[in-house]
């Protein structure tokens, strides 16, 4: 089986894992990523401006980067009490360069990972990596083996922005 037909045997079962659970009262994306979208444009750890005291105030008709995002608890590969609001943390998954995934940890408050590290568990052991992202939204830490772990460095760096001083 080709490598495409992998993603997208896996990107359906996740989609159907979609379905079945909703947002409800989380709205820790709304204000942990960064949007380019149209109207909205903010930075990451920026509360959006359309998010009100009930939620987004333009859920039915937010933007495709908004609508089209899913964390892990929403894909419910992370338990429900688990929740990103609930425990500081949004986890999601990012794809370095094809077949090769990295797990990110957003944390919404500081050192919010070390207070989780039991959900962290079963993506180690699976040998996969977690790069930590904190509440500054820069790379906070590199959690894995360390031959997969320098491969997320390595990336992470080429991400970084060149200053010249």
């Amino acid at each position: 089986m080709g490598l495409q037909t992998r993603k997208k045997r896996v990107e359906r079962s996740i989609h159907r894992a979609f379905r079945e659970r909703a947002c409800g009262t989380c709205t820790a994306c709304c204000v942990a990523l960064a949007i380019d979208d149209g109207e909205i444009q903010k930075e990451a750890g920026e509360r959006c401006s359309k998010l009100g005291d009930n939620g987004c105030s333009i859920y039915e008709q937010r933007p495709g980067s908004c609508s089209g995002y899913f964390c892990l608890w929403r894909s419910g590969l992370v338990d429900t009490q688990h929740r990103p609001d609930r425990v500081g943390v949004i986890f999601d998954v990012a794809e370095l360069k094809p077949g090769e995934f990295v797990v990110i940890a957003r944390e919404l408050r500081r050192l919010a990972v070390e207070a989780v590290r039991e959900l962290l568990t079963p993506i180690l052991s699976r040998g996969m990596v977690v790069l930590v992202i904190g509440v500054d939204s820069k790379p906070r830490r590199i959690i894995g083996p360390p031959d997969q772990a320098a491969v997320v460095q390595d990336y992470v760096r080429r991400q970084l922005p060149v200053i010249d001083a």
